[in-house]
């Protein structure tokens, strides 16, 4: 295993922890978006070998996000930045 690849391993048992700390302590927050983002860093290490592209990752996260119904704090969140980026 390189080091990209135990990063993102890393990156995702994090995730699970924070999600199960989320669950445990009744934190929707913290457990809705780890959640929303355990599965992110396996599908970067997809992304980086070209097996999938980052738009179906956004896509992806977007499905789930409305799966748990959450996604207004992806939209909000991505509005947010796009607007960031427009006031540059």
């Amino acid at each position: 295993m390189n080091n990209t690849e135990l990063i993102h391993k890393l990156f995702y048992f994090a995730l699970i922890e924070m999600r199960d700390e989320g669950r445990i302590h009744k934190n929707s927050v913290v457990f809705h978006l780890a959640d929303l983002f355990h599965n992110v860093p396996a599908k970067l290490q997809s992304a980086a070998k070209g097996e999938i592209s980052y738009d179906e990752i956004l896509e992806d996260m977007m499905d789930h996000a409305k799966r748990g119904g959450y996604d207004s704090w992806i939209t909000n969140t991505i509005a947010h930045f796009e607007k960031q980026e427009h006031q540059k």
